[in-house]
């Protein structure tokens, strides 16, 4: 749900979308089984190193997720029991950690009031 409410997915296949919503959810729940097999390649499609880039961006939007105004009711919706409380599940990857590897860039630093650009 996160993913309709983001621009930058628009770009994205429908498949690819589904691809990696799958991967991404194999590795936030873990279990016995959260490896990118040949049969999971089979049926979708994609190869693992296709749908990182884009596991990792459903990483970052779920941790925004509850802080953006657009975002809260799906982090609420998806923090209930019902739906085993999921957006509560740690991140695969932290966005300081991200920002760190140079996988995503550091957010724009906001102009000191007072200060004037020449």
């Amino acid at each position: 749900e996160l993913s309709l409410q983001e621009y930058h997915y628009v770009s994205k296949r429908p498949s690819q979308l589904a691809a990696a919503a799958l991967l991404f959810s194999m590795r936030k729940g873990g279990g016995d089984k959260q490896e990118w097999d040949t049969t999971c390649q089979h049926y979708t499609g994609y190869t693992e190193a296709e749908l990182e880039e884009l596991v990792l961006l459903f990483d970052v939007s779920s941790q925004i997720a509850q802080s953006d105004a657009h975002c809260k009711n799906i982090f609420k919706k998806y923090s209930h029991a019902v739906f085993f409380k999921v957006a509560q599940l740690p991140p695969l990857k932290t966005i300081a950690a991200l920002e760190a590897e140079g996988i995503i860039p550091p957010p724009p630093e906001e102009k000191k009031k007072g200060s004037t650009e020449v």
